[in-house]
């Protein structure tokens, strides 16, 4: 920001006045104005212009970290974004295996329907053990006991 006034460029400020008459410029130095007057003034207006470099450097630094945050902001909402894709994806993810461990623990139900309870499993046992087959004869041994009873009659 160089547009600034330099205490050079207020050096001639007093020349040029006299032809200026007093309704028209009222704040414009008069000719009979002292020379401490006028030098206090200079000092002002140096003053003046050195509080403005001052807020004009404030201004450019508030500038730039004020876009130094906006540039950041953007950053982080695209991470965000980012973020947000993953964690979209996964979760989908996540739903599909549920649905398919659902699928898997009805086949998982409907096969433990068709087994057999264990209350049914004891009442076969016990006939099985009541008729106890392997008492049973074989169809030979059935064959010669009839041979032999027919041999006998």
């Amino acid at each position: 920001m160089e547009d600034s006034i330099s205490e050079g460029d207020l050096d001639g400020l007093d020349e040029g006045f006299d032809s200026v008459g007093e309704d028209e410029a009222p704040d414009v130095p008069k000719k009979n104005e002292s020379f401490e007057e006028q030098a206090s003034n200079k000092e002002k207006i140096s003053s003046l212009a050195t509080s403005m470099r001052v807020v004009e450097d404030r201004y450019e630094t508030l500038r730039k970290k004020l876009q130094m945050t906006d540039d950041e902001l953007i950053e982080a909402q695209q991470s965000f974004e980012k973020e947000r894709k993953v964690l979209d994806e996964q979760l989908l993810e996540c739903k599909e295996r549920i649905a398919s461990l659902e699928e898997e623990i009805e086949e998982m139900k409907a096969e433990i329907g068709k087994a057999v309870r264990h209350r049914d499993f004891r009442y076969l046992k016990k006939y099985v053990e009541f008729w106890d087959p392997s008492q049973f004869i074989t169809r030979e041994e059935a064959e010669t006991m009839n041979e032999v009873n027919t041999q006998n009659v």
